[in-house]
């Protein structure tokens, strides 16, 4: 089943320029796996949009780009099947607050 992977970045921790920098190097480490869904840009935070099967997997293949970025400690990443309303928190560990999109 599908699931929609979020990286949910405050600004200023990425800008216009950098998401589309970041865009473009994780469709280069993912490959075909996923499906990279576009961004939203909100007056706070900068949601990345990546479909894929395996949420977890697809996260572990994108934390060298983050790394590499210097964005990795500024990202929550969550993800929900497509279509559900219900978002999972699986970076950082133990994120105690609640998960939305823009």
């Amino acid at each position: 089943m599908q699931s929609q992977l979020v990286l949910k970045f405050r600004r200023p921790a990425i800008d216009t320029a950098g998401v589309a920098t970041l865009e473009h190097q994780l469709r280069d480490t993912l490959g075909d796996s996923v499906e990279m869904d576009g961004h939203n840009e909100g007056v706070r935070d900068i949601d990345v949009f990546i479909i894929t099967e395996d949420p977890a997997s697809t996260f572990r293949r994108c934390k060298p780009v983050l790394e590499q970025m210097q964005v990795l400690d500024r990202v929550v990443a969550a993800h929900r099947f497509v279509g559900g309303l219900q978002f999972k928190v699986i970076w950082p560990l133990r994120w105690g607050r609640k998960f939305s999109v823009n």
